[in-house]
């Protein structure tokens, strides 16, 4: 029978369709068994099949699938061989069948797994899970595993069964451990107690069968309804809002649109059919293009009077006039006269010590004579200080000092200082002579010649249009981490090695698949460096429960932090905890079955510590953590759970968006008597080294950020990090002594891990990476990205043109157009970047640019552990202070504000640096309690930089997205309220999209309907005398008032292509464009839109508010809505959410 399933394929296969198996591992009273639903494209039905195999599972959905298409007159039988037509009913196939049927009689009549439910029904895991099967349905009303619990825990908050609660215990041999669930649950309605239990490889899952017994007693004791009646909901819909523009700004609008002679769509009410109101124009032809050639990226050897670093010529100084040769003797004799130098000596002496120190020669012969070289060896072996100093003390010693310039790449900012603070020590230099760094926000260049220069790859990346002149030697670090930035910069390399071949590059890691690299790079020399400095012990969850005797309690349950959606990605449900060896106690297979492998287990880490410390290990422990909620959660937990037990420790959190100066705190010493403990993600995987770092806790989880394009949905999934990243991870605990790791995962779960991580350019957005590959003039983003190392879906690649054509960094062509030649320099993203250059013309673009800045990095609060929000007190009884007491009176973080600070400088120089006019840019003061234009402009802008992410709130902290999804206001928004607040407005644009467990709209800005039509909507319809928003959002307007508003789109777009023009000179403003300005500030004010009944101003002074000056205008509608603004809700911090009416829906 396995040929039924290659016969379907093939007939799927001539209508370019494909089945999709969807496989689940279910417990069973006959033990682990798998259950396959077979669906195909185009066909309602859904076939089944079930076996202790997923083969025989698969074969058995395939000949049910192919029984159905028979019974439909979709297959022919003659496709099949004599001996398959009778078992897949070719008798009966000329009989019509119902196409709900979804499993054979017979198979539902072998199957153990089937059972009807009755009042004394067990609960056990063996009634279940055919959810799709048509008896179930019937018998159980539709409940399933999936939906029980949810129903369960609806009937115990309307009865208020406070003590209802799951009581667990452990079953089965030592080998195969069984968690089983029971549960008791009162019926007030027949003033009786059902019963029920479940088992399950892990306490989730049991849970899970008992719930759905009981669901199923209720069902057929007729307390609850059938599934899709108990679910029916009314479809959420947003009302129709009444929208008015006043006739004042109606006529202005009216008036500018016919001077610059910009067409709209004349429509009027009563069409019996739809239309869109955004005229079909095609202004791209006016995008200015800037000319790249193909392989523009040019490379030369260091040459004379010549600063690779700065990519300048040096006009004044020593270097300016001497030879190369004169650079080199001169370099040569500085190094002779440092050696000498006793702690020089000193210095060296330690360096040699270094595993990489044996194969020096055997590394510079490779580099010598090959173009690409591949370098692997132990963490900790010294390779990233070392092998750049060996290759420029060669260059020196031959002679050749001046002709070496050497850029070492690394993965991340911290990275990239340290390395170069440690470089520059051991050579008995400062920064600044022949080592130096530049990383995002941060630079301190070297000398020109004979240096080394640490950077992040996408700096690197960014440099790359001035070219490579200069640079001698292109060292990349940590390649194995194939974030999208290396993978790009792999492709570059390469190409530029066919060009260029005396160009050396240098790959470097740790743990790599070393015939990836070997085969992409065709010809390079792979060199192995032995050994390690200190070995580093290694203990795994079984050893960690036995070492430290660990022993879980109820007391325990708020210890484990559950890690969502840690097995979501992949179909495994198996608990490997539950596989522990014989060789250990049974107490300690009992403890490591008992926890789930979903959660974060605080109380083992704090179990480890208290353990290691009393044993008295000296040094610092380092704890990998998935993220930063995690992070700060451990961080409270460990505070007080660590003083209880009498350990002083100094606990410092390390996470890549920590200013600098944050950062940098972990490699400071602490105090006699106190254990530094040190809660990092990945950013301390590689590369950093701490010196005094003894022990590391290994939580074997990893968090990444997922993006789906056809939902808008950013997803962090918690999932399980690589074999070759717990390898990174072990060894920061052997820098400079041996050490110790465990790692928090069974060693069962060890061996299933996936030896490498998969890379970010399969899994992320790519416009940012297309938008640098046209800046760098290297073709098609299609054909250049398909020569990756493992190139990205082809639809990733368009769907990054298209959001790069919509903003108007490409031009139809997909050409690079001025505007995204500015985008491309700016070191955000280029849709964000958009809105900085049209709020710089707008005259606020310092409040962009510093929008820009603070995104990029964590929010600036400091909660104290014993407050749960701010203190109001505090802000009001303190003034302007010294920089330090403020922070401290309005709890905020005072390096992180001074690196937001530096970050908007480095913005707005970069945007005067294309001829933006300084005046443009100047820090202005907004109001945020009171009317501010600025801050109503602002909020526009960032539609345009964050839409589609616009919701609607309906109550409480629901919202209802563009894509019809309901979703929650993040609780940590300052508009997340635990009562039904009505908010002025029920509009908001977002950041982001975040799935932990359900989705939460983070960094939430209110917003008006008319800032939508204005900035936002893709597609605006005149139906039904209403204007629709992108089938989303439906508005009573005049249609002609819609048009025209959706007109000065393009008005903004020529504004912005005049304005930055090819050559970098920024135009100046005419009368037309201060007009335009005006405009949509008055579009965008938070009071418009509304019918004049429900604003609290007068309507004769409505009517005269339009044609008012500005400032007088402002005056009068602050005294006019002076009573409406005292009655608003406010925030949790205190300030007003918003200064103008409510909206109110038709």
């Amino acid at each position: 029978m396995a040929e039924v399933k290659a016969i379907l394929n093939q007939w799927a296969a001539k209508r370019c369709i494909k089945p999709q198996y969807d496989m689940k591992a279910v417990l069973g009273d006959n033990g682990l068994q798998f259950h396959c639903d077979l669906t195909l494209s185009g066909f309602d039905h859904v076939s089944y099949g079930c076996s202790t195999n997923k083969k025989a599972a698969m074969t058995t959905a395939a000949r049910d699938f192919c029984a159905f298409l028979l019974r439909t007159k979709n297959m022919d039988i003659s496709m099949f061989p004599a001996s398959m037509r009778e078992d897949l009913g070719a008798g009966n196939s000329s009989s019509s069948a119902p196409d709900t049927t979804t499993a054979s009689t017979e198979l539902v009549a072998n199957n153990s797994e089937v059972a009807k439910c009755s009042e004394n029904t067990d609960g056990s895991a063996g009634i279940t899970t055919l959810k799709k099967t048509t008896e179930v349905q019937e018998d159980c009303g539709g409940w399933t595993l999936e939906n029980s619990k949810q129903c369960l825990n609806q009937f115990v908050q309307t009865y208020k069964l406070a003590n209802f609660a799951y009581e667990y215990k452990l079953s089965g041999p030592s080998h195969r451990i069984e968690f089983v669930a029971e549960a008791s649950l009162p019926v007030p309605e027949l003033n009786m107690t059902i019963s029920a239990s479940g088992k399950g490889f892990s306490k989730k899952q049991a849970s899970a069968y008992c719930a759905m017994s009981l669901v199923h007693q209720l069902y057929n004791l007729g307390v609850i309804k059938k599934f899709e009646e108990a679910t029916q909901k009314k479809k959420l819909e947003i009302p129709v809002y009444d929208v008015f523009v006043p006739p004042p700004l109606e006529r202005d609008i009216s008036d500018y649109l016919t001077t610059e002679g910009v067409n709209y769509v004349e429509a009027t009410p009563g069409l019996s059919e739809s239309i869109s109101l955004i005229a079909d124009v095609d202004d791209d032809s006016s995008l200015p293009v800037v000319d790249h050639l193909i392989n523009s990226i040019r490379w030369s050897p260091p040459i004379m009077n010549f600063n690779p670093w700065t990519g300048k010529q040096i006009e004044d100084g020593n270097w300016s006039t001497m030879t190369l040769e004169q650079i080199s003797a001169y370099l040569f004799a500085q190094r002779f006269s440092r050696e000498t130098s006793e702690s020089y000596k000193l210095m060296l002496k330690a360096r040699n010590e270094l595993p990489v120190f044996s194969s020096k020669e055997k590394i510079l012969d490779a580099i010598h004579n090959n173009s690409a070289t591949l370098i692997v060896g132990e963490t900790g072996c010294g390779k990233t200080t070392q092998i750049c100093q060996y290759i420029l003390d060669s260059m020196l010693d031959n002679g050749k000092g001046a002709c070496c310039n050497i850029i070492v790449t690394q993965p991340r900012r911290i990275s990239a200082i340290t390395v170069a603070e440690r470089v520059a020590t051991e050579r008995g230099e400062k920064l600044g002579q022949s080592v130096g760094y530049n990383v995002r926000f941060d630079s301190h260049f070297p000398s020109p010649y004979g240096s080394i220069m640490f950077c992040t790859v996408g700096v690197l990346l960014r440099r790359m249009e001035n070219g490579l002149q200069g640079v001698s030697h292109i060292i990349v670090d940590e390649v194995h981490e194939r974030d999208i930035d290396t993978d790009f910069l792999l492709i570059i390399l390469r190409d530029l090695l066919a060009v260029y071949p005396d160009l050396r590059v240098i790959l470097m890691s740790a743990t790599v698949d070393t015939s990836l690299f070997e085969e992409y790079f065709s010809g390079c020399a792979t060199v192995h460096i032995d050994g390690r400095l200190f070995s580093v012990t290694r203990y795994f969850l079984e050893d960690a429960v036995q070492i430290t005797n660990f022993v879980i309690d109820e007391a325990m349950e708020d210890s484990f932090v559950d890690d969502k959606a840690i097995l979501s990605e992949s179909t495994n449900v198996e608990n490997l905890n539950l596989i522990v060896s014989d060789s250990y106690p049974e107490s300690v297979r009992k403890t490591v079955a008992m926890m789930p492998e979903n959660d974060s287990n605080f109380e083992l880490i704090r179990a480890i510590i208290v353990h290691q410390v009393v044993q008295g290990v000296k040094g610092s422990i380092l704890v990998f953590l998935p993220g930063w909620n995690v992070i700060i959660t451990l961080q409270r937990f460990l505070e007080t759970r660590l003083a209880d037990a009498g350990i002083k420790c100094v606990l410092l959190p390390l996470h890549s968006q920590l200013p600098k100066e944050n950062q940098f705190q972990v490699f400071d010493p602490v105090p006699p008597g106190f254990t530094k403990i040190i809660l990092a993600t990945n950013i301390a995987e590689s590369s950093v080294t701490i010196s005094d770092v003894v022990m590391v806790i290994d939580s074997c989880k990893v968090k990444l950020k997922k993006y789906t394009s056809y939902n808008n949905m950013v997803h962090y999934v918690t999932t399980w990090a690589s074999k070759s990243n717990l390898q990174q991870r072990c060894g920061r605990a052997g820098r400079c002594q041996p050490g110790i790791c465990f790692h928090l995962c069974s060693k069962a779960r060890f061996e299933r891990l996936d030896q490498y991580a998969e890379p970010e350019m399969l899994r992320s957005p790519l416009h940012e990476t297309v938008l640098a590959l046209k800046l760098l003039g290297l073709g098609s983003s299609v054909n250049f990205l398909s020569k990756a190392m493992q190139p990205p879906p082809l639809d990733a690649v368009c769907e990054a043109e298209m959001v790069l054509r919509d903003i108007g960094a490409l031009n139809k062509d997909a050409q690079l157009t001025a505007l995204g030649r500015i985008l491309a320099h700016l070191p955000i993203d280029p849709v964000f970047g958009k809105t900085i250059v049209l709020g710089t013309i707008f005259s606020i673009g310092d409040i962009m640019c510093s929008i820009a800045a603070l995104s990029s990095f964590i929010e600036p609060y400091i909660v104290p552990l014993h407050q749960k929000r701010l203190s109001e007190s505090q802000k009001a009884n303190y003034g302007i202070q010294s920089e330090k007491d403020f922070c401290r009176s309005y709890r905020v973080n005072a390096p992180l504000l001074r690196t937001i600070f530096e970050a908007t400088h480095q913005l707005k120089t970069l945007l005067q640096n294309f001829g933006f006019l300084p005046e443009l840019l100047q820090m202005h003061r907004v109001y945020v309690n009171g009317l501010d234009c600025r801050l109503d402009l602002m909020t526009s802008l960032l539609i345009a930089a964050y839409y589609p992410n616009v919701c609607w709130h309906y109550g409480k902290r629901r919202v209802l997205t563009l894509e019809n999804t309901t979703a929650l206001i993040h609780k940590h928004s300052v508009n997340c309220e635990s009562q039904n607040v009505q908010f002025p407005s029920p509009f908001f644009v977002f950041s982001e999209k975040m799935r932990t467990g359900t989705v939460a709209c983070r960094q939430l800005s209110m917003i008006t309907h008319l800032q939508l039509l204005l900035f936002g909507a893709r597609s605006v319809e005149l139906c039904d005398d209403l204007v629709i928003l992108d089938n989303w959002l439906k508005l009573r307007m005049s249609p002609i008032v819609a048009a025209k508003i959706v007109a000065l789109r393009r008005c903004v777009n020529r504004l912005v292509t005049r304005m930055v023009t090819a050559n970098g000179v920024f135009c100046h403003f005419t009368e037309a464009d201060r007009n335009l300005v005006q405009i949509l500030t008055r579009l965008s004010a938070m009071h418009l839109g509304y019918a004049p009944e429900f604003l609290p101003v007068p309507r004769r002074q409505f009517a005269e508010f339009g044609q008012m000056p500005f400032d007088e205008r402002k005056r009068m509608w602050r005294r006019a809505t002076k009573r409406a603004r005292f009655n608003m809700p406010r925030s949790r911090a205190g300030r007003r959410y918003h200064y103008g009416p409510a909206f109110y829906p038709a």
